[in-house]
């Protein structure tokens, strides 16, 4: 099954437009090639959200979570780590877990509670997931309304990085934080 991005609203498909399901980044801290550059990835948000009310803090969060997917986790961290709301906590942990430094991830998803609507967080990741895979979420840190970043944290450091199921619950992840973030940029 094709995974298609949500479709309510063009910046959020420009956004996933600049993180594609078919490239999605490894578990680890490997870098690929053929990824956009941090300055390109400044440049594309900034352009999808020109004409937006959104805030220069969300905008800041999506530009680290598309470095982050971009696998730029140093200019990832510079930006999120500047900000002390949930949303960049959750982004700063994503980048730790990828980082291969397990007990700091949890640390800053631990620090990212409550999101708001986290529910509905929860259920965004499950529901993109199974959209990506074509399965229902079967792990117990992959059930709607219970997701736990800590438990995946705990598989990530268990798992092979390039983990077809571990990857598109990341990716799953990486979609629901965009669309949170979109959701309540006000």
């Amino acid at each position: 099954m094709e995974y298609m991005p949500p479709q309510n609203d063009e910046r959020i498909e420009g956004l996933m437009a600049l993180m594609p399901h078919e490239s999605s980044p490894s578990l680890d801290s490997s870098r690929r090639t053929g990824t956009a550059s941090p300055g390109d990835v400044r440049n594309r948000v900034h352009e999808i959200l020109q004409d937006s009310e959104i805030g220069e803090d969300i905008r800041d969060l999506l530009v680290s979570l598309v470095l982050l997917w971009n696998d730029h986790l140093d200019p990832c961290h510079d930006i999120c780590q500047g900000y002390g709301h949930p949303e960049a906590s959750y982004i700063h942990g994503m980048m730790h877990r990828r980082e291969g430094d397990f007990g700091n991830a949890k640390y800053w998803f631990r620090r990212a509670q409550p999101l708001d609507d986290q529910k509905d967080f929860s259920e965004n990741v499950a529901s993109t997931f199974k959209t990506i895979s074509g399965r229902n979420p079967d792990a117990d840190y992959l059930q709607p309304s219970v997701w736990s970043p800590e438990k995946f944290v705990d598989a990530c450091s268990q798992g092979n990085p390039a983990d077809a199921v571990l990857k598109n619950v990341q990716t799953a992840e990486f979609h629901a934080m965009a669309r949170h973030l979109f959701e309540h940029a006000g």
